[in-house]
């Protein structure tokens, strides 16, 4: 279902602040769904926990339904929304009417408007919290992955296999697993409008067998909605690397002249290292361009801070896939606050398109021509050696011809 050869689907990406008030929460969420599908986007990523925050895991826990309750009903309705005229300043000449799936950028110019309001939108819903037909005997939920077609079907659901059960010594303490059940398979790529679409879930980023194995059966987008606090985000999505600070230089004493007084000596200040700078960050506010271009988030004076998104871009350089992040952001209720960072990663691993602080949207065109030239170039996957090492595979996964 991937678009015509030359034409690039437009995604957008949310990043909201859920809270336990599950009716504020799905007034943003459709308020953002609606705006992209005005911008003429095919498909919307929702982050993990979309649907409420809970302030604990006994409110969580209440809280929670079935793939079948009203709240997914209200998100299939969404999906089938019906969008109205674009904004003037969106419409431009280069696009065209696409008779399944959604608009989608056409190069070559065309005067036509067409008809507005003729197809919907596909959902990315990350981290439903769910209630399961072993919820009686459980009395656990699933952290799900759905995703909904313009039609408001649900194409799949993917469970979140892998549950965050970590300790960060003085910072946070979190054990998804005491109120959570573990998936139990990985769902295949789906065909959307924008290309093969495989499923994830946050915690699920830290392990590379799962991409790879959606790589082995087509996927050319991974997802990773996630719902990380500010310690967990900050150790798993934006990795940064900051150089040690730099000692003072000793101090210059000049000689005193026949008749003067010497003066004490003042201490040069280290000139910034600009090799290790990015050349253009987008980041970077003005002044800190013409500087030392140190990024608004840098907290070390005088430094070069370079953040990296370590783990999402090692994700997309590996499986050569684009990667999509949809985040959590702000304070979602008293006791705790969201990293934010919303983003997407190209094949090559470049930051293509990424959210600013608060909540709202960042769209990206998916080039799957790009995509395919890297792989053709780099074929790393024809390069590996099952022989010595084995096969990532995952069950019921069948590698993609």
């Amino acid at each position: 279902m991937a678009g015509p050869p030359g034409l690039k689907p437009l995604v957008a990406v949310a990043q909201v602040t859920s809270t336990p008030d599950k009716e504020l929460n799905f007034a943003a969420c459709a308020g953002l769904v609606r705006e992209a599908a005005r911008r003429d986007a095919c498909l919307v990523f929702l982050p993990e926990g979309f649907d409420y925050i809970g302030s604990d895991a006994a409110q969580t826990l209440s809280l929670a339904e079935g793939l079948d309750g009203d709240l997914m009903g209200r998100y299939a309705q969404l999906a089938r929304y019906r969008r109205g005229p674009p904004p003037p300043s969106s419409r431009g000449p280069g696009w065209r009417r696409r008779s399944r799936g959604c608009r989608l950028r056409d190069p070559r110019p065309r005067r036509s408007r067409g008809d507005p309001g003729d197809c919907g939108v596909w959902l990315s819903l990350g981290g439903f919290h769910e209630r399961g037909r072993d919820w009686p005997t459980t009395q656990r939920i699933y952290n799900c992955h759905v995703l909904l077609d313009p039609a408001g079907r649900l194409v799949a659901a993917y469970r979140k296999t892998h549950l965050c059960d970590v300790e960060l010594e003085g910072r946070v303490t979190m054990k998804e697993s005491s109120f959570t059940n573990p998936g139990t398979e990985i769902v295949a790529p789906v065909s959307t409008p924008a290309g093969k679409l495989g499923l994830s879930v946050c915690y699920d980023l830290r392990f590379p067998e799962i991409s790879l194995a959606l790589r082995r059966a087509g996927a050319e987008i991974l997802t990773y909605p996630s719902a990380f606090t500010i310690p967990t985000g900050s150790a798993h999505w934006e990795v940064s690397s900051a150089p040690q600070p730099q000692p003072l230089p000793r101090p210059l004493v000049p000689r005193p002249r026949k008749g003067q007084v010497a003066q004490p000596a003042q201490p040069q200040r280290p000139r910034p290292n600009r090799a290790l700078c990015p050349a253009s960050p987008p980041w970077a506010t003005v002044r800190h361009r013409r500087q030392c271009r140190i990024p608004r988030q840098c907290r070390i004076p005088r430094q070069c801070r370079i953040p990296r998104q370590v783990l999402l871009r090692a994700r997309a350089i590996e499986s050569q896939c684009y990667v999509v992040a949809a985040a959590q952001t702000g304070k979602n209720h008293e006791r705790r606050t969201s990293y934010g960072h919303a983003l997407v990663v190209d094949p090559w691993g470049a930051v293509v398109a990424q959210c600013r602080e608060g909540p709202g949207l960042c769209y990206a065109e998916i080039d799957l021509d790009y995509l395919h030239r890297i792989r053709r170039e780099i074929p790393v996957h024809g390069h590996r050696r099952p022989d010595l090492y084995g096969t990532v595979a995952a069950a019921g996964l069948a590698p993609a011809p």
